[in-house]
C-alpha cells in the first residue's frame, strides 16, 4: 500500500526563506567586517615585513660603509618575507628611523619618521594615489580643536521652548521660540540656535552652552573632526613645507581656522628689530577632508609657482586673503576642484583667491563631472561686476586631468 507523505506547505517554506533572507541580512556586513579587518592585519603585518627588511639591508649597507639616508623601493630586491607590496618606498634617515608607503593587496600602508605604529590610510585609494603621496607633517606640529557642525547638535524642542519661555519671560512670543526650537531663523536674527551655539563654542562662550546642555535643550555628540588652529614654527622639525594630515589624533582634519598658519617672525635686517606680520610657509598640500579655510590663514606666504587646491572636493568656503603671497605676483598658477567656485566668494562679491591671486598668470580646472567651461564662465562671470581687469578664457593646456586657461587683461 501507498504511504501518504506529508511535506512543507507553501507558507512554510516562504516563512524559511523569509528568516534565511534576515540571518544572511545580519550576518554578511559582519562576516564582511571581519574578512576586511583580517585584510587590513595582513597588509599591516606585511608594511612591518617590508621595514624590517629595509633595516636588515641598512646594516649590511653600513658594514659595507655606506651611511645613509638610504632609500628603497620595489626594484630593491629586499629580502622580504610573506605578502609583498606591488609598489612601495622605504625611506631611513641618519638616525636609522622609517618612513613607509606601500600599496599591499589593495590597502595604503604608511609609517611616518617619529612614529612606531604602521597604519592603514584610508583616504588614498589607488596606487598611485598611496605611493606617490607626500608623506605628512608630523602631527604634534599642530594646534587643533574639536569641530562641531550642526549635525552634531540636536535641539529637543519641548525643552527649548520650556527653556526659552521661562528665561525670556514675556520678551519673546511663543511663535517665536517655537521656531527657535525649529532652528529657523526669526525676525531681527540672521542666525539659527544652532549657527549661534557653533559661533559660542569657538568663542570659548560655554557657560551659555553648558546653561543649554544641563537643562536638556541640546545634546551635542562626541566630536569626530578637529580644525587646525595653529603651527609650531618655532619647532625645527616644523617644515615650512606643510603637508596636513587628514587625521590628528584619531580625527579627521576638516578645516583650517582664521590667522592658523600666520606668525609674528623677527626680521634681524630691520635695525628697530621690530618684527613683521607673515606666513613663512614655502608649500602646502591638503587632504581631501577640507571643508573650511579660514580668513588670512595663509596671509604673506612665501609659496610661488603653484598652489593646488585640485583635491578639495568637499571645500565649501576659503576665507578673505587666505592665500595673499608676500611677494604680490609669485603665484603663476591657481589649480581648483572640479565644482562650481562658490566656496571663493567673500562679503564683496568677488572671488576671494581671485583677489588673492591677483597677478596669477594660469588658471588651472580639474577634469570631471562638471564642464571646465562652465565653470570658467561662472569664475568669468562673476568678476564682471568688479575691479578686477582681467578673464581666462584661452586654453593652453588640456591633459587627461586638467584643462589650463591663460589670462587676458582687458
Amino acid at each position: 500500500m501507498r504511504k501518504n507523505r506529508e511535506g512543507f506547505t507553501l507558507m512554510e517554506l516562504l516563512a524559511v526563506i523569509v528568516i534565511l533572507a534576515v540571518i544572511a541580512l545580519i550576518a554578511t556586513p559582519l562576516i564582511m567586517n571581519v574578512i576586511n579587518d583580517a585584510k587590513k592585519g595582513a597588509a599591516r603585518d606585511a608594511g612591518y615585513s617590508v621595514i624590517k627588511a629595509g633595516e636588515l639591508k641598512a646594516a649590511t649597507s653600513g658594514i659595507e660603509n655606506t651611511n645613509p639616508p638610504y632609500h628603497y623601493d620595489e626594484g630593491s630586491n629586499l629580502p622580504m618575507k610573506g605578502t609583498k607590496p606591488t609598489k612601495f618606498t622605504l625611506d631611513i634617515n641618519e638616525e636609522m628611523d622609517t618612513q613607509l608607503r606601500a600599496w599591499i593587496n589593495g590597502f595604503c600602508v604608511i609609517k611616518n619618521y617619529g612614529n612606531e605604529t604602521v597604519t592603514i590610510d584610508e583616504n588614498q585609494t589607488t596606487e598611485t594615489d598611496c605611493v606617490n603621496s607626500e608623506p605628512a607633517t608630523d602631527e604634534s606640529c599642530f594646534v587643533t580643536t574639536e569641530f562641531i557642525s550642526e549635525d552634531d547638535i540636536t535641539i529637543h524642542e519641548d525643552q527649548c521652548v520650556a527653556y526659552l519661555k521661562e528665561q525670556s519671560g514675556e520678551n519673546m512670543q511663543q511663535e517665536e521660540i517655537e521656531k527657535i526650537c525649529k532652528n529657523e531663523v526669526i525676525p531681527g536674527y540672521d542666525a539659527t540656535l544652532k549657527e549661534d551655539i557653533i559661533d559660542m563654542y569657538y568663542d570659548g562662550e560655554m557657560e551659555e552652552i553648558n546653561a543649554l546642555l544641563d537643562n536638556g535643550v541640546i545634546t551635542i555628540k562626541d566630536a569626530k573632526s578637529v580644525t587646525i588652529d595653529d603651527y609650531h614654527f618655532e619647532n625645527k622639525k616644523c617644515t615650512t613645507d606643510v603637508v596636513i594630515p587628514s587625521k590628528i589624533d584619531g580625527k579627521k582634519v576638516v578645516a583650517i581656522s582664521d590667522a592658523a598658519f600666520y606668525t609674528w617672525i623677527q626680521n634681524e635686517q630691520v635695525k628697530s628689530n621690530r618684527e613683521l606680520e607673515m606666513s613663512p610657509i614655502t608649500s602646502v598640500k591638503f587632504p581631501s577632508s577640507i571643508i573650511s579655510i579660514g580668513e588670512g590663514a595663509f596671509y604673506e606666504n612665501q609659496i610661488t609657482g603653484e598652489l593646488d587646491l585640485s583635491n578639495l572636493d568637499n571645500i565649501k568656503e576659503i576665507g578673505l586673503e587666505a592665500f595673499v603671497s608676500k611677494n604680490r605676483g609669485s603665484y603663476k598658477t591657481l589649480y581648483l576642484p572640479n565644482k562650481y567656485i562658490n566656496y571663493l566668494k567673500n562679503d564683496y562679491s568677488a572671488p576671494t583667491v581671485l583677489d588673492d591671486f591677483f597677478n596669477a598668470s594660469y588658471l588651472k580646472i580639474k577634469k570631471g563631472s562638471i564642464d571646465p567651461e562652465d565653470i570658467i564662465d561662472e569664475y568669468n562671470h562673476t568678476i564682471e561686476d568688479t575691479d578686477f581687469c582681467s578673464q581666462f578664457s584661452n586654453v593652453v593646456e588640456e591633459t587627461d586631468e586638467y584643462i589650463k586657461y591663460g589670462k587676458i587683461d582687458c
